[in-house]
């Protein structure tokens, strides 16, 4: 009986993970339409763009740490902002990363920059 539950759970996780694929691929590309044509091969490679971080992130929340990407402070999604823009432009090439947690799964809420790697931000007048 457990094998048939769980044969049906993943049959509906396995669902789940394809409409959130679907979501963000659409959310994109109605992003990049506003200023570019997106072609069939253009979208393949979206496809598979999202796919791969979306393992990342599976892979990365089955670790006892946590990996969390951080954006800068004054940076977002100037596509969908309401606010006035001030006429500058910033850029994340490299986001902030932080570890949270630690190899037995404890300190959950301390993050730490991880060693070595420094966010690097561009700003255009």
């Amino acid at each position: 009986m457990d094998a048939v539950g769980s044969s049906a759970t993943s049959s509906g996780l396995k669902e789940s993970f394809e409409r959130s694929v679907t979501a963000v691929m659409n959310s994109i590309s109605r992003a990049l339409e506003r200023v570019a044509i997106v072609q069939a091969k253009e979208r393949r490679s979206l496809e598979t763009i999202v796919r791969l971080a979306a393992k990342i992130w599976l892979e990365s929340c089955s670790q006892r740490y946590r990996l969390v990407v951080v954006l800068s402070h004054g940076s977002g999604d100037i596509l969908s902002s309401t606010s006035s823009f001030d006429g500058t432009l910033r850029l994340i090439v490299r986001p902030d990363l932080k570890r949270y947690g630690d190899s037995q799964g404890k300190h959950l809420t301390r993050g730490e920059p991880v060693a070595g790697w420094k966010g690097l931000l561009e700003t255009y007048p």
